[in-house]
C-alpha cells in the first residue's frame, strides 16, 4: 500500500514539474526573453494578525518553515485586518 502510495505521489509531482516547465516556456516564448521562476510565501498568525512573507528565487517543492532557507527566504511581518 504504501509502496504504490508513494508511486501515485511521484506521479504527481513530476506531473506539476511538467506542467510549470511548460507555462515557463510558453511566457518566454510569448514575452520573448527569459522568465526566471520565483516563489513568494506567506504563514499567517491569526492571533496576533500578522503573516510573514517569504520570497524565494526558484521554485521548490518544500521548503521546511523552521529551515535555514527559509530563514535566509524571509522578507518581513506585516499586520493583516
Amino acid at each position: 500500500m504504501k509502496a504504490a502510495k508513494k508511486k501515485i505521489n511521484v506521479a504527481k509531482v513530476k506531473g506539476i514539474h511538467d506542467r510549470k516547465d511548460a507555462f515557463l516556456k510558453e511566457i518566454t516564448a510569448r514575452e520573448g526573453f527569459k522568465v526566471k521562476p520565483g516563489m513568494i510565501t506567506a504563514i499567517l498568525n491569526p492571533t496576533t494578525k500578522t503573516a510573514d512573507l517569504y520570497y524565494f528565487d526558484a521554485i521548490y517543492d518544500r521548503i521546511d518553515w523552521r529551515s535555514d532557507m527559509a530563514k535566509a527566504g524571509y522578507v518581513r511581518s506585516v499586520k493583516y485586518g
